[in-house]
Parts: structure tokens; C-alpha cells; sequence
């Protein structure tokens, strides 16, 4: 499903100062998917090739501690999910939906021409 103008990405904090251009190829970039409950948003063996914004729901974040998987905390909307896997070179999420879940899935191309092309990007990412 292709996102259509009614996400107005200005209200998300890393793309608030975006260029036209550059909001412009994330909308005709980004796409929405629907999530149910326990369905992995991410996984920590995988880089993730969409990185997510939490838009509706809750989400897990998974860590395991002596040998069980218990829940880190819970991921609201607003939160990226597989971006730290994508800036790190390294698999280190494991994210499910609590529930019904809606998400925003920005490519991977997507994220690495922002971060050459847009510098406010770039610096909310590393800060």
C-alpha cells in the first residue's frame, strides 16, 4: 500500500526540516503495513531492507536474559524500529506487534540518501 499525503512526515522529529525534494521521494518511497499480534517487526539476525515508524499500536522490544525472551519495553508511535540495526552495520533488533499495528516502511535506499543529501537527518541520527 503506497502512503498517501495524509502521513505529514513534518511531524516526525528527523524529517521536520527536510528539502520539498527530499520529503517529496520519501512519500513516493514510504509505504504502510499492517502488523498482528506477536508478528516480528524485526528480527536480530537481519538488517532490516525497511526501516519502520511505529504509527499505530505498540510494539515489543525483545531481549533475552538467561536463556528466555522477555519484553525491554514497549515501542509507541513515533518510534523507529531497525534504524539502529541499519546505522550499525548490525542485526541487534527483535521487535513483535502487542497488537494490531500499523508502520511506515522507508527503504533502506531511502535512509542512505537522506543521510547523504540532508544533513539535519544525518545529525538527528548520530547525535
Amino acid at each position: 500500500m503506497t502512503i498517501n499525503n495524509t502521513i505529514n512526515f513534518k511531524n516526525f522529529e528527523p524529517f521536520s526540516r527536510l528539502s520539498e525534494d527530499s520529503l517529496n521521494k520519501l512519500k513516493e518511497d514510504s509505504k504502510v503495513y499492517l502488523y498482528t499480534l506477536g508478528q516480528p517487526l524485526c528480527t536480530p539476525d537481519i538488517i532490516p531492507k525497511n526501516i519502520l515508524i511505529v504509527i499505530e499500536g505498540q510494539a515489543r522490544l525483545i531481549v533475552e536474559k538467561n536463556q528466555k525472551k522477555i519484553t525491554l519495553g514497549k515501542l509507541n508511535p513515533g518510534t523507529f524500529v531497525g534504524l539502529a540495526s541499519f546505522l550499525s552495520a548490525n542485526p541487534c533488533e527483535e521487535v513483535t506487534a502487542s497488537g494490531e499495528l500499523k508502520a511506515i516502511g522507508i527503504s533502506d535506499e531511502m535512509i542512505l540518501f537522506l543521510l547523504n543529501h540532508e544533513r539535519s537527518f544525518r545529525d538527528w541520527c548520530f547525535k
